[in-house]
């Protein structure tokens, strides 16, 4: 096992926080990954998986153009096993091959200067433990500024919120019934007219 990374001029490790994935940090030989030691990141970067590793939801940063992965316990319960052990340090493409035609050019668009994405309730299958599961997700993709960066921005911050199975959205799953559907409508009909 590599050495803990620590915060220049400080006995504090880098990053502070994380849980399993804040040690996954720590431990790893980031001189071998693109991003290179940990000592020669931009400031911009080091701040913002401080920040990610405070929030207590699944959060995942993709750096530089290659999209090089960082991420929490909660984004890394979505990864099975296989695409766990193969994602942190590595570009986004290589793990999400099997999902890149549809969420890299989302990726490339924000790193090369355009808006935001948000995303609710968007129908998503990819590879998870040998299946291919059909799940809806609640999700934003966000530029992480960077002055030094091309466009201004070093990177992309996904946020990831409702991860529910296709069964919790249809009529029937945990949502509302037909029934109450119906009188929900009547009642609303009957309020405006």
């Amino acid at each position: 096992m590599d050495e803990v990374v620590r915060q220049t001029g400080s006995e504090m490790p880098f990053p502070a926080r994380g849980g399993e994935m804040g040690a996954h940090v720590r431990t790893h030989t980031w001189a071998a990954s693109p991003l290179g030691p940990v000592e020669n990141w931009p400031e911009r970067l080091k701040a913002v998986v401080e920040t990610v590793f405070a929030v207590p939801q699944a959060m995942w940063i993709g750096w530089g153009s290659e999209f090089i992965q960082i991420y929490t316990d909660k984004y890394r319960a979505l990864l099975d096993e296989e695409r766990h052990g193969a994602a942190l340090g590595r570009p986004a493409a290589e793990t999400w091959a099997d999902n890149w035609s549809v969420v890299g050019p989302m990726l490339v668009g924000i790193l090369t200067g355009g808006p935001a994405v948000l995303h609710t309730d968007r129908r998503e299958v990819y590879r998870h433990e040998g299946a291919l599961p059909e799940r809806y997700f609640s999700f934003s993709f966000s530029p992480i500024p960077d002055p030094g960066a091309p466009h201004g921005v070093g990177g992309v911050c996904p946020s990831s919120g409702d991860l529910r199975p296709v069964a919790s959205l249809r009529i029937g799953g945990s949502g509302p019934s037909g029934g109450e559907i119906r009188r929900l409508r009547r009642g609303a009909a009957s309020a405006v007219g």
